[in-house]
Protein backbone atom coordinates (compact mmCIF):
# COMPACT_ATOMS: atom_id res chain seq x y z
CA UNK A 1 0.00 0.00 0.00
CA UNK A 2 0.97 3.63 -0.36
CA UNK A 3 0.87 4.15 3.40
CA UNK A 4 3.41 1.38 3.89
CA UNK A 5 5.78 3.08 1.48
CA UNK A 6 5.29 6.40 3.23
CA UNK A 7 5.97 4.82 6.63
CA UNK A 8 9.10 3.14 5.31
CA UNK A 9 10.31 6.36 3.73
CA UNK A 10 9.71 8.30 6.94
CA UNK A 11 11.64 5.74 8.96
CA UNK A 12 14.45 5.76 6.40
CA UNK A 13 14.62 9.57 6.39
CA UNK A 14 14.56 9.78 10.19
CA UNK A 15 17.32 7.17 10.32
CA UNK A 16 19.52 9.21 7.99
CA UNK A 17 18.82 12.43 9.88
CA UNK A 18 19.69 10.85 13.20
CA UNK A 19 22.92 9.52 11.68
CA UNK A 20 23.87 12.90 10.22
CA UNK A 21 22.92 14.95 13.28
CA UNK A 22 23.43 13.07 16.52
CA UNK A 23 23.65 15.48 19.46
CA UNK A 24 23.87 13.52 22.74
CA UNK A 25 20.98 15.50 24.21
CA UNK A 26 18.40 14.55 21.56
CA UNK A 27 19.70 11.05 20.85
CA UNK A 28 17.21 9.52 23.29
CA UNK A 29 14.24 11.15 21.56
CA UNK A 30 14.55 9.07 18.40
CA UNK A 31 15.87 6.03 20.26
Amino acid sequence: MLLDRIRWFVRFALGLITQWFTPPSSAGIFG
